[in-house]
């Protein structure tokens, strides 16, 4: 059985100090969040300089990464531009699984299917999952 946390689990620490802390309370695996909103890794930092963000979610104190949970506040095409970035963060940390927000509540269905088309399209160019988590 695994047993993974989320580095979400500490969001006012930074990403090293999260998964120092995860480490300390012995957790073999961890999910690691990539949110604008967040204080650990930014889609926007990711689009900016992959490298950089490859090197920082790399160095995990031997922790495996089972998933990234990614939240993206851009719209339009740099929302799209920010989410292949993170596939290729996710494809170089060998990470097959990103987890997403559902579309708010009241959002045209049509503009929702068509939305996660594009994403999954992206995915699979580098060989990634998308999974989804509704919004409470």
């Amino acid at each position: 059985m695994i047993v993974a946390a989320s580095t979400e689990c500490y969001r006012d620490l930074s990403l090293t100090d999260a998964i120092s802390k995860l480490t300390d309370l012995e957790y073999t695996t961890l999910e690691i969040t990539v949110h604008e909103s967040g204080n650990q890794v930014k889609p926007s930092e990711v689009a900016a300089d992959v490298e950089k963000a490859i090197a920082l979610c790399r160095d995990t104190h031997r922790l495996n990464i089972a998933a990234y949970s990614v939240e993206i506040d851009a719209e339009g095409e740099e929302y799209y531009r920010q989410f292949a970035a993170v596939c290729q963060l996710a494809k170089s940390t060998k990470v097959v699984t990103l987890t997403i927000p559902s579309g708010e509540h009241g959002t045209p269905f049509n503009e929702e299917v068509e939305r996660l088309r594009k994403l999954v399209a992206l995915a699979e160019l580098q060989g990634v999952r998308v999974g989804m988590r509704s919004q409470v």
